[in-house]
């Protein structure tokens, strides 16, 4: 009796088993296996950062033209005409003013000695001064000067000297190889008035160096 009753809740344990679907664990596996790449593509990468760059310097200050003094020397040569006279020199000039990149002023000292075309010596000594202005954007010079000026010629007859002083007045033209310490060159033409109503003219070129 006892082992018919066991037999028959075996029989029925047996078919309730039969009866109950099986869990399927491949399918969690493969639930799982695609809830992963679903959660890394809700990852967002990170937002990239701009290459850094160093700030850039402010710009210098507009420079500001600043007065100097200078000092200039120069190797001169001039023409010289005198009634019917005309003659031809060389020598030297020193200058010394203030100096800057749109104008300059200048006390100038200039000796020269030369002859006329027919062998007379000629002497001329001028202390004077100049102003000078730069033309815009270039490098051209325009000025004005004065002067006081010995002037003296050799007498055809006796040799002996002429000598009489006057004042000078003249115009400039030059151009500046630099702002400072630079070569310079100077075109001048002036005119004397001399002792006794004697006009002496002429142009004078001067190639030098500026300091």
């Amino acid at each position: 009796m006892l082992a018919a009753v066991l037999a028959s809740l075996a029989a029925t344990y047996a078919v309730e088993a039969h009866a109950q679907p099986a869990s399927p664990p491949v399918e969690e596996a493969q639930e799982t296996t695609e809830a992963e790449p679903r959660g890394e593509e809700r990852q967002e990468p990170p937002p990239e950062q701009p290459p850094f760059s160093p700030p850039s310097p402010s710009s210098p200050p507009p420079e500001v033209s600043r007065a100097r003094t200078a000092f200039r020397v120069a190797a001169v040569g001039d023409y010289r005409g005198i009634y019917d006279l005309s003659a031809l020199s060389y020598g030297l000039a020193l200058s010394l003013g203030c100096d800057c990149e749109k104008a300059g002023g200048f006390a100038e000292l200039r000796g020269m000695t030369g002859h006329t075309v027919g062998g007379l010596s000629v002497n001329e000594l001028s202390l004077g001064g100049s102003a000078e202005f730069v033309l815009k954007g270039t490098s051209f010079v325009l000025g004005l000067g004065g002067a006081l000026t010995v002037f003296s010629v050799q007498r055809a007859t006796d040799r002996s000297q002429i000598t009489s002083v006057g004042p000078e007045l003249y115009g400039r033209l030059g151009y500046r190889f630099g702002l400072h310490s630079a070569p310079f060159v100077n075109l001048d033409f002036g005119t004397q008035l001399q002792d006794g109503g004697a006009w002496v003219w002429g142009p004078t070129l001067a190639v030098g160096y500026r300091f």
